[in-house]
């Protein structure tokens, strides 16, 4: 299976923004462009929560406040 990663030239951060995936890119491409964002950040953090006495984790594409 190919992949498609790579760096984004983000005007919004005015640096590189990584992505993983075609999907992930043009999300990217959309939060790149929406006035309102004024951040963009890959893979930010890991969130754990414990759900029916099981800890999940999961590792968010971006954050885009």
């Amino acid at each position: 299976m190919a992949h498609y990663s790579g760096d984004y030239a983000s005007a919004t951060t005015g640096g590189q923004v990584v992505y993983e995936s075609r999907l992930e890119l043009a999300r990217l491409l959309l939060a790149d462009f929406d006035p309102p964002v004024c951040g963009i950040y890959a893979q930010p953090l890991r969130m754990v929560a414990r759900i029916d006495g099981k800890v999940r984790s999961h590792v968010p594409d971006f954050l885009a406040p």
